[in-house]
């Protein structure tokens, strides 16, 4: 994206942002207009690992998560604090979530 013409925007940005700004220009013996400029192209050419990926759902995944839905709708969970792993507690027991799906150990 080249163009001879160039335009001015103006912005807005906290004091210290403009300090560390003109401290880095001074360091560098650049401009700010540089600065902003190159820092711009950084973020555009990042946009692709910005973005959040749109993936397939595997087979079971959709059921799983509507299973899980379901649990919690009928209040069958546990809060990760209470979870006999994540308080540290020995002897402590496990709660099942449903028939058939208890709570790890591990």
């Amino acid at each position: 994206m080249t163009s001879r013409t160039a335009r001015s925007v103006t912005i807005s940005v906290p004091a210290e942002m403009l300090e560390e700004l003109d401290r880095v220009r001074r360091r560098e013996h650049r401009s700010r207009s540089e600065l902003l400029r190159e820092a711009f192209r950084h973020y555009v050419d990042s946009e692709a690992m910005r973005r959040i990926p749109i993936v397939e759902l595997e087979p079971g995944e959709l059921n799983a998560l509507e299973h899980g839905r379901q649990q919690t709708a009928r209040g069958e969970y546990v809060l990760l604090k209470r979870h006999p792993r994540e308080s540290g507690g020995p002897g402590q027991t496990t709660e099942h979530l449903a028939p058939g799906f208890p709570l790890s150990r591990e």
